[in-house]
């Protein structure tokens, strides 16, 4: 049997419990007295008892009333607790995310982001998964993350992509190295069995791949160096085995110690990162003030990027004076 009981009249009902006074309950509700009395009188036809004892002075629960009061209370505190917590959900004060993320964005755009949200929201809870590009598009299409900091190289007809900020490449080598006295670097200048590449699937790689194919499939113009982490390639470098090429964006979570960037020169040597999602994809209240907040530092980002390009300016300005 469809119960009809509206949650206005059962907290009337409690409020009228709880003060003993059809004026004090009526204050509390927001509603005028007469309204009160319509509230509870429809709720006793709905229940089929008389809930309360009435007197000029008096209102007592009957003994029907005292049963249903100890029957409801919980219910509607927990109806109220999850309305509460619906409410705090839409604004975004509490909940979870669930963010795809490039390496190098992880480390040098939402570090920054993450510090900024917690100050005005502490209770999210974030979770952030590093992938290469391909493996943030799977996950996206297949609904596994609600979206993913990304770059990409073509439109497509079921992602929606927004650019925050544009991102280059850059050669890391070690001082004493040929190219560290050289003012302007390209693509062609790498050879390519010196490279230190960082893993298949990786924006970077896939970058190089197409800028550095084999020279008619020779094995001597392989890479001899491949690894997963750009960590693992700087180091590589810092004992001079090798160079390596990687986004401006992650060279802003590293310590370099010594090695030298540069810039390359290429126009293709450049990429824009920015958010990636399903299109027509409802956001939740909590990815959607994170990505708010990457929205407003993205401009400050761009900025530290700039001072990379300063710096690469400025090492040469030093060597064509010495």
């Amino acid at each position: 049997m469809a119960i009809n009981i509206k949650y206005r009249a059962l907290k009337a009902f409690l409020l009228v419990a709880q003060t003993r006074s059809f004026t004090y309950a009526a204050n509390d509700l927001g509603v005028t007295q007469p309204s009160l009395t319509a509230l509870i009188h429809d709720l006793e036809e709905t229940v089929g008892m008389r809930l309360f004892e009435r007197s000029t002075r008096h209102v007592e629960l009957t003994e029907a009333g005292g049963e249903f009061l100890s029957r409801i209370m919980r219910p509607l505190g927990d109806i109220e607790d999850a309305y509460a917590s619906a409410v705090t959900h839409a604004k975004g004060e509490i909940g979870s995310i669930s963010i795809g993320s490039l390496p190098s964005a992880a480390m040098g755009m939402l570090p920054i982001a993450m510090a900024q949200l917690r100050r005005s929201h502490p209770a999210l809870r974030t979770k952030i998964i590093e992938m290469h590009n391909d493996q943030l598009l799977e996950m996206i299409r297949s609904n596994q993350i609600e979206c993913a900091i990304g770059a990409m190289t073509e439109s497509t007809q079921d992602l929606d992509f927004e650019p925050l900020i544009g991102d280059a490449f850059y050669l890391i080598v070690y001082p004493s190295h040929a190219f560290e006295s050289r003012q302007r670097l390209y693509w062609r200048n790498i050879q390519k069995k010196e490279l230190i590449v960082l893993a298949q699937g990786s924006n970077a790689r896939a970058q190089i791949e197409r800028e550095l194919p084999d020279l008619d499939g020779e094995e001597k113009n392989e890479p001899q160096y491949d690894v997963t982490h750009i960590v693992t390639a700087l180091n590589l470098v810092r004992q001079q085995v090798g160079v390596t090429v990687v986004p401006g964006l992650s060279m802003l979570g590293l310590h370099l110690n010594g090695l030298h960037i540069k810039r390359l020169q290429d126009a293709n040597a450049q990429r824009r990162i920015g958010i990636i999602k399903r299109k027509g994809k409802f956001l939740s209240p909590a990815t959607t003030m994170l990505l708010n907040t990457l929205r407003s530092i993205a401009p400050s980002v761009e900025k530290k990027l700039e001072s990379l390009n300063v710096r690469t300016d400025v090492d040469r300005a030093k060597r064509s004076f010495s």
